[in-house]
């Protein structure tokens, strides 16, 4: 409740980086990809699922995709090969005129269904290009404890209690910002030193797979 004094405990700030109709005209293809100066991957929603950001990868010139191997996700240098790269400056400078930090966020996936096994999906995933399909979360309260709010937060959304709140309420193939804002997210400080501890580090252990 956002017109309380404390009505918004993490100070939640989203942001839809780059919209693939809107800003088509900065992305490259993997044939014109040395177009750019400092080419860097576009992230797109179907390449992440819960934990992982390297789910799925495309193939080829980008026409399609196939799930990562578990041969492929046993390589921390390999990372899933976009199907469109943009320059660095432009997410830079996107991330920059708000104020928001570089190199990793967390987010989640805009396009659901309540039919599916999960309907929320979140990661933490690298962010200096990211479609709007997949919109990020920025939780700013706790901007000194930022790897701990954002594992707490990943694993709160992930958390089967949450979907099943998620279910009741999206009832279209989208996730928008008023669902998220009703979703039942525990305060930061509701947990006790031991509970962050054994949540954070489970977090930490999925999600952090890859040297990206």
């Amino acid at each position: 409740d956002e017109n309380k004094v404390d009505g918004n405990p993490w100070d939640i700030k989203f942001l839809a980086m780059f919209h693939m109709s809107n800003d088509s005209g900065l992305f490259r293809d993997a044939r014109r990809r040395g177009e750019l100066a400092v080419p860097v991957r576009l992230y797109e929603a179907k390449l992440v699922h819960q934990f992982d950001h390297r789910w799925a990868t495309y193939v080829g010139d980008g026409d399609e995709s196939r799930d990562m191997t578990d041969a492929e996700k046993v390589d921390a240098s390999k990372g899933v090969q976009p199907r469109y790269w943009l320059d660095e400056s432009e997410g830079i400078d996107r991330l920059n005129s708000r104020s928001l930090p570089l190199q990793w966020a967390i987010g989640y996936r805009d396009i659901c269904r309540n039919t599916d096994m999960r309907t929320l999906i979140s990661a933490a995933i690298p962010t200096m290009a990211v479609d709007g399909g997949f919109p990020l979360l920025f939780p700013l309260a706790q901007s000194n404890l930022r790897g701990t709010s954002c594992a707490l937060l990943i694993g709160n959304f992930n958390a089967l209690v949450c979907d099943y709140v998620v279910r009741q309420k999206a009832t279209g193939a989208h996730l928008k910002y008023f669902h998220v804002r009703q979703l039942p997210v525990l305060r930061y400080d509701g947990y006790s030193d031991d509970e962050q501890l054994a949540i954070v580090s489970r977090v930490l252990e999925l999600s952090y797979t890859a040297n990206d």
